[in-house]
């Protein structure tokens, strides 16, 4: 699909498109959400992004939405061609939010935040890279299944689990640290389609593996 222009290709349409196209080249790391939005990191250490304007960062948005160039659809800006967002990036995860670990060990997030999933409080959507850890060699972002013993997308027939959005790092000492939702004691209730409540932490604390 490339209604967001998330193929890169310097276009959108609602075709599906089954042909490969390079877009580009010396790429590590390459990350994609369900939002229209995508990233991918370079040998080079920059990060580079498209699609879904608005699922990206504000400065995403206004600088490569805003401009006489301005591509609108549904309401909301998209980019068709990479543009270069970050650099000095070690590596870098995307989804309803994102997390870029530069090679000073500092951790930006951004993006969706109803659980305080990105190691921020109180803010909804995050929309600004935002820096949360230090001393940090690796990062991870997701959606992470609980209490289900499913393992495929075929195995829940047409009901699925419910799902826990964190950030996760590995620090210099090899420890591990987590945020967001199933987290600590704090209980706050999110609104948005609907109303509900998670228990959730803005701040990383110690995680032990089971």
């Amino acid at each position: 699909n490339n209604e967001w222009g998330q193929l890169a290709q310097g276009n959108r349409d609602y075709d599906v498109h089954s042909e490969k196209v390079k877009i580009a080249e010396n790429v590590v790391h390459v990350d994609y959400s369900r939002e229209g939005f995508a990233i991918y990191l370079t040998k080079d250490n920059k990060l580079y992004a498209f699609g879904h304007a608005g699922k990206g960062t504000e400065e995403f948005s206004k600088k490569y939405g805003y401009d006489k160039t301005a591509k609108l659809f549904d309401n909301n800006y998209y980019v068709d061609t990479p543009r270069l967002i970050m650099e000095d990036v070690g590596h870098a995860t995307g989804g309803t939010f994102h997390a870029a670990l530069l090679n000073d060990g500092t951790v930006w997030t951004w993006g969706y935040n109803p659980a305080d999933n990105c190691g921020i409080a109180d803010s909804l959507v995050v929309k600004t890279p935002t820096k949360v850890a230090s001393d940090v060699i690796m990062v991870w972002t997701g959606r992470l299944q609980y209490n289900s013993d499913k393992y495929s997308l075929a195995g829940f027939d047409g009901q699925y689990p419910a799902e826990m959005m964190n950030t996760v790092i590995e620090k210099n000492d090899g420890s591990y640290w987590i945020c967001g939702d199933g987290v600590g004691t704090e209980q706050k209730t999110v609104s948005g389609e609907t109303e509900y409540t998670v228990t959730c932490s803005s701040k990383f604390v110690p995680y032990e593996f089971p």
